[in-house]
């Protein structure tokens, strides 16, 4: 396994995970590692994430409903930035 920079995405997302909240155990370290990401049940209302969705949809121009719409696979929304 390669050393990790402390810039790297996941670092910084870790970092900030645990400032202010329970750590992650060993094994969601690991997942964040390899996959990328980690669920963390509970991070936030379930009300928030349908409003951030909705938003995210009507500004990428993708149609939750309608895979065809999801024709790139990033989508830079600078204006949130």
């Amino acid at each position: 396994m390669r050393p990790h920079k402390a810039t790297e995405p996941w670092c910084i997302l870790l970092m900030c995970l645990t400032a202010g909240s329970p750590p992650l155990n060993d094994a969601e370290i690991q997942q964040l590692i390899r996959d990328g990401f980690v669920r963390i049940a509970g991070a936030f209302p379930c009300a928030l994430a349908e409003q951030c969705r909705s938003i995210l949809l009507r500004d990428t121009g993708c149609d939750e409903g309608d895979p065809r719409t999801w024709t790139k696979l990033v989508i830079r929304l600078g204006m949130y930035a």
